[in-house]
């Protein structure tokens, strides 16, 4: 799953993405694990409180 990298490679390449996003323009950047997201109205207030816009289907 981590390709063999180390812990410290995976947390570095991640601040790296998150400096890329930062620098291309992205002003928010939301973090998550996958349980939040079981509890849907949770999940839901977290990224609107984080600025996500909410689209209806």
């Amino acid at each position: 799953m981590t390709g063999g990298d180390s812990v410290e490679q995976i947390v570095d390449a991640e601040r790296e993405r998150e400096r890329l996003l930062l620098r291309s323009g992205v002003d928010r950047i939301v973090r998550f694990r996958v349980r939040e997201t079981y509890d849907c109205a949770r999940f839901i207030r977290k990224l609107l409180e984080a600025g996500v816009p909410l689209r209806k289907l």
